[in-house]
């Protein structure tokens, strides 16, 4: 009877290809972290989202909502859509004040 050896087609991996795949994976979280930095600092802006109700709670379409900054009286506009939702990008960060004006209604801040 012969005795036949077979050959593995893969190979198995050492502790060096360990380290390579290490090495590599933290080169590659480095540089991710190194583009994304920037844009996460200085981020001086924000948004007003929102929906508007009645008191019975169905959705205000329409309505137009003013947002004014308390320190530069920079005002903003938006209306509300079909479902009563608004919003208002972009707003450098300070303390606004919103208001909410459609007919039949009376206004809100």
């Amino acid at each position: 009877m012969k005795s036949t050896m077979l050959k593995c087609c893969g190979s198995v991996r050492g502790p060096a290809d360990t380290r390579f795949h290490k090495t590599l994976l933290l080169a590659i979280v480095c540089v991710i972290s190194l583009i994304v930095s920037p844009a996460a600092h200085g981020q001086a802006t924000g948004s007003f989202s929102g929906n508007v109700v009645d008191k019975s709670g169905s959705a205000v379409p329409g309505a137009a909502v003013a947002v004014t900054s308390q320190a530069t009286g920079l005002a903003r506009n938006a209306k509300t859509d079909d479902a009563g939702h608004y919003l208002i990008p972009l707003l450098p960060v300070g303390t606004y004040n919103v208001r909410v004006d459609v007919s039949g209604f009376q206004s809100s801040v």
